[in-house]
């Protein structure tokens, strides 16, 4: 029994081991007591992109369009490179794609980089299309107003991305010159903007923008310049503030601002409280949970996300609350 369990032990510790350095984490599977609470939050429903998620037999049928897209991003890249070539790319890059990763990956190298490969060929040939309404009929499929926004939603999830790094890179050595044909390629950034336009609710520019992937673009958007950080107010202090209905029973006056676009900018001066509105879809709880995750894991002393949901949790306690505060809303 002995010796059958060191054989166990010495087969397991090779695959135990950390990767070449976790300074650059900031891809997370959800940690189990976040998950737990809604499990299909942080799970793609039609695309898995990266390692955590490869392989998932229901996602397989996104596959083809995966490899079509890849094809058309390779055709058009400047770079006259083979599949073997990019794979092989790919493969160089492989010490530091694992160093992004806070979770172990299974795939041994070669594998690793098809799927890096195929999963950023998809998203880059997705965004030009996108951005250059190229769009032609064997995409009508993917344009179906289910599938395409589905997608969009799987693309932010936190534990189903490519590090943006590693998509600069790909797209760089793609188009080595920034102009072709006489047309000016926009940046990388510029065109993961535009596809996630719908979120940018404060119409932020993305010049000198540093992301680490799209879950972190959408965190972006959601914030503004001058927050602080709470690194040195780190203490938790447990609060109790009063709900909707709690604070208006106090005299306590509700006002809707439809023009401001940050969410944090909530002002209490006079007797009023004043919140930006926002639109509430059926894809907010699933943006919001792995906004939240992400801070979590990445940014515990920058959680502006996970205070405004703290808030929000006070404020709502009822479907009484929701109510009073549509109606406050609604008067303006």
């Amino acid at each position: 029994m002995e010796q059958i369990l060191e054989i166990d032990v010495a087969e397991e510790l090779p695959r135990t081991e950390p990767p070449l350095t976790t300074q650059y984490s900031c891809i997370y599977r959800v940690p189990p007591h976040i998950r737990e609470v809604n499990d299909e939050a942080y799970t793609p429903k039609v695309i898995s992109m990266g390692p955590f998620h490869f392989g998932i037999k229901r996602l397989q049928f996104m596959e083809r369009h995966k490899l079509r897209y890849l094809k058309s991003f390779l055709d058009r890249a400047q770079c006259r490179k083979s599949f073997k070539d990019w794979v092989e790319y790919v493969t160089n890059l492989n010490p530091s794609v694992r160093s992004y990763y806070a979770n172990l990956i299974e795939l041994i190298d070669h594998d690793l980089a098809k799927v890096i490969l195929v999963d950023a060929g998809f998203i880059l040939e997705l965004f030009l299309r996108n951005f250059h309404d190229e769009w032609t009929e064997e995409d009508g499929s993917l344009l179906k107003p289910w599938l395409s926004t589905t997608m969009k939603v799987d693309l932010m999830l936190l534990e189903n991305q490519i590090p943006f790094v590693v998509l600069q890179q790909i797209f760089d050595e793609a188009f080595p010159n920034s102009q072709d044909n006489n047309v000016v390629r926009p940046p990388l950034l510029q065109l993961s903007f535009e596809y996630f336009a719908y979120y940018n609710k404060q119409n932020l520019d993305s010049t000198n923008v540093s992301i680490q992937h799209f879950t972190d673009m959408l965190r972006h958007f959601h914030l503004r310049e001058g927050l602080p950080n709470r690194a040195d107010n780190d203490e938790k202090t447990e609060l109790h503030l009063h709900t909707v209905t709690e604070l208006l029973e106090e005299g306590l006056e509700l006002r809707a601002d439809n023009s401001k676009k940050c969410l944090f900018d909530l002002q209490f001066s006079d007797g009023v409280l004043t919140i930006p509105c926002f639109k509430v879809d059926g894809h907010t709880e699933i943006l919001f949970r792995n906004l939240l995750a992400l801070e979590q894991c990445h940014y515990p002393y920058e959680a502006y996300v996970t205070d405004y949901i703290r808030l929000l949790e006070f404020l709502i306690d009822t479907g009484k609350d929701v109510d009073l505060l549509i109606n406050n809303g609604n008067h303006d």
